[in-house]
């Protein structure tokens, strides 16, 4: 299901290409690959990379490119959800300011350097 979910997040996402087919501003995929990771557990990995691959499985990307920039939405993901909960101690209730914080200054923007950085090597 989180592979569903996740081509489907990426397929919209494209088509709001700004400046090159792989390049867009906005990128709802990330939050749900980060909240799938944070609700139900890193053992969700395989269905974020699955669902990441065959949506940018494109004519225009070739294969090892597009399992580079599979492997950046993963590892974004799943660092992201680490870094939240084993080291910033983050907690999914959000019932303290600190946890609405951590999700927006060091989580998003820390863990979406990975993606854009595998992003831009695979291009």
């Amino acid at each position: 299901m989180v592979a569903v979910i996740y081509f489907v997040a990426t397929r919209f996402a494209l088509t709001l290409i700004d400046i090159h087919p792989n390049a867009v501003s906005l990128w709802p995929a990330s939050g749900i690959g980060f909240a799938a990771m944070i609700l139900y557990g890193m053992r969700l990995w395989p269905g974020i990379f699955t669902g990441a691959f065959f949506a940018l499985l494109l004519p225009e990307n070739s294969l090892a490119a597009t399992t580079l920039m599979a492997a950046g939405n993963t590892l974004e993901a799943v660092a992201g959800a680490w870094l939240a909960t084993r080291v910033l101690d983050f907690r999914k209730q959000l019932d303290r300011a600190r946890d609405v914080i951590v999700l927006f200054i060091p989580v998003a923007l820390l863990s979406s350097l990975i993606s854009a950085s595998a992003g831009i090597g695979a291009l």
